[in-house]
């Protein structure tokens, strides 16, 4: 399912191009990597694991336009197509929103194709999924060769619905992203529908109101009510593609990475975008829900996670000695010195007038006790300066940590944190203390 941040406004999107090996999957990101704005595309990684054979797949997260008032990514993932692989491919699909199949033209490779669609509906139905009830696109690469298959043929065998088929020649760029605006088309609704409870009333279309999708030169995909327009981009110099790596030991490691991934991309922290410092009772609220998320998370992947809440120490005597809007100055900075000291995936809210809860994702105790007092030496450091006038802040610490087998919810959790702020400020202040 898809992964949707309701205090960011954020929603990510799992897409993953599948098919046999050397089909074209990876060589269909790669063309979108070189050929996408690079301020609407992250990285391209490589997740690797020490075995005989190569676990690897392309995440490539790619801003896609807003669905209501919510920010619209797709992460892109390619399946590693060949049968050694079956382990690593079945992990991947868990969670798709929609499938890309890459299915090779040339004649010999019909069996393959026929075999990873099998596969693939296989995988699918162990997850309890229906593969005809998961938008897919159907790509057939390598056009431009002789002796392929018809496309009729390929339609017969592989697409006995008619889904929306592209005809590609993935190295050139023919259909890359053709395929990817057909994916969009066919995948956002179901998240505008299903997820954002947002089904529209009248004149209900089975693709998206609005997608754009920016390419460099000025080139992009828009995707309207009853309109598709696509400007072909202008041709580029090939250019060489960093493919960041990470090595990895199991799939579970792997499982953990691509989650901290996913956060990273679409952003935790309310401060981002917030105007306002003070969280209203609607935020509050889905503030619950987004804690609520990662406590569900955590007893699926039996991790540990650390709440702590975090206070500002005579947060008064500033506001009497500089005012208001001095009081929000020192907020403002203390926060974003908390999101520049925190990990890219932990998450950060402003709770209440000067108390902050920082979620600290898949750590143990010990760990999340010396990141609390690094963000806390980093704040004793800082001398702030406001109106000719300056201060050393102190911040105390109540930590709470959570096992997957513990039966609290988040606001449970919320709570014990509190209660050992409360004895971190009776004990000296600048303290830790653990619930």
């Amino acid at each position: 399912m898809a992964f949707v941040n309701f205090l960011t406004k954020n929603i990510a999107l799992k897409i993953v191009y599948y098919g046999p090996g050397l089909s074209g999957k990876t060589t269909n990101l790669k063309y979108l990597y070189m050929h996408l704005n690079p301020n609407s595309r992250g990285e391209l990684i490589c997740l690797e694991t020490d075995t005989n054979r190569t676990f690897f797949f392309d995440l490539l997260p790619i801003k896609a336009g807003l669905i209501k008032d919510f920010q619209t990514h797709f992460h892109l993932y390619t399946i590693p197509g060949q049968i050694f692989y079956e382990i690593s491919r079945k992990h991947v699909l868990k969670g798709v929103d929609g499938i890309v199949f890459v299915a090779d033209s040339q004649a010999s490779l019909f069996d393959a194709n026929i075999e990873s669609f099998d596969n693939l509906r296989k995988y699918l139905m162990e997850y309890n999924r229906d593969i005809f009830k998961i938008p897919i696109v159907f790509q057939y690469n390598k056009r431009d060769l002789k002796n392929i298959i018809p496309v009729e043929t390929l339609n017969k065998v592989l697409n006995p619905y008619n889904y929306p088929y592209i005809e590609a020649i993935a190295v050139q760029g023919v259909g890359v992203f053709d395929t990817l605006k057909e994916i969009a088309r066919l995948t956002l609704p179901l998240i505008k529908n299903k997820v954002l409870n947002a089904e529209d009333k009248k004149g209900s279309t089975d693709y998206a109101e609005e997608v754009k999708i920016e390419y460099t030169d000025k080139s992009d995909i828009k995707i309207e009510a009853e309109k598709i327009e696509l400007v072909e981009e202008e041709k580029v110099p090939e250019k060489k593609i960093k493919i960041k790596k990470i090595k990895m030991r199991n799939f579970a490691e792997i499982t953990r990475e691509l989650d901290e991934l996913s956060r990273i991309y679409i952003g935790k922290s309310i401060f981002r975008k917030e105007k306002k410092w003070k969280l209203s009772d609607k935020k509050k609220g889905e503030f619950q829900k987004e804690l609520e998320k990662e406590i569900e998370r955590a007893r699926r992947n039996r991790e540990k996670l650390i709440v702590s809440a975090l206070d500002i120490d005579e947060f008064k005597k500033i506001n009497q000695d500089w005012g208001i809007e001095g009081g929000d100055f020192v907020l403002k900075t203390i926060s974003e010195l908390i999101e520049k000291n925190k990990r890219p995936y932990d998450l950060l809210f402003r709770y209440k007038n000067d108390e902050f809860i920082l979620v600290l994702i898949n750590v143990k105790e010990k760990h999340g006790i010396r990141i609390i007092k690094r963000i806390q030496n980093v704040i004793n450091n800082k001398k702030i300066k406001f109106n000719n006038d300056e201060k050393n802040i102190t911040l105390s610490a109540g930590i709470c940590s959570f096992n997957p087998k513990d039966r609290f919810n988040a606001l449970d959790l919320v709570n014990f944190a509190e209660k050992a702020l409360q004895k971190a400020k009776k004990f000296g202040k600048n303290q830790v203390i653990i619930y």
